[in-house]
């Protein structure tokens, strides 16, 4: 079985876990955060924002008051997720944890299919780092 985001943040939320964040200009959803809250942490998923509202960063100021809402719950730590992107270290922070992906694949034709697809994203991946 298939465990998806959507099922892993419909689990959280039942759990009272998950955390959807908004920044609204005029009533108009600007940016927005997927995460989950759990260990003493804010686990920071997904991200995004409006391009038009762009110069004034609504990224940067929920990032702001999201990491308040953490610092008033007395959570030990906030935690950006994925790569280590320039934005992040630039601003946030230069300290990085070492993380694990882990994929499972059904025992099917399509769980084959698609491990071979993700084996060969991988290898393309490697090569292009070596500049083959």
């Amino acid at each position: 079985m298939r465990h998806s985001s959507a099922a892993f943040f419909r689990e959280a939320a039942a759990e009272g876990r998950f955390r959807l964040s908004f920044m609204r200009i005029g009533g108009e959803a600007v940016a927005m955060q997927l995460a989950q809250v759990s260990d003493d942490r804010y686990w920071l998923f997904k991200i995004g924002h409006d391009e038009r509202f762009g110069k004034c960063s609504p990224g940067t100021l929920l990032m702001l008051h999201t990491l308040r809402w953490a610092a008033g719950e007395g959570l030990r730590s906030y935690e950006l997720l994925g790569e280590a992107e320039g934005w992040i270290t630039r601003f946030w922070t230069q300290e990085q944890r070492a993380c694990v992906r882990v994929r499972t694949y059904p025992a099917s034709a399509s769980g084959a299919l698609a491990l071979a697809a993700d084996g060969a994203h991988w290898v393309w991946q490697r090569l292009v780092r070596r500049g083959a």
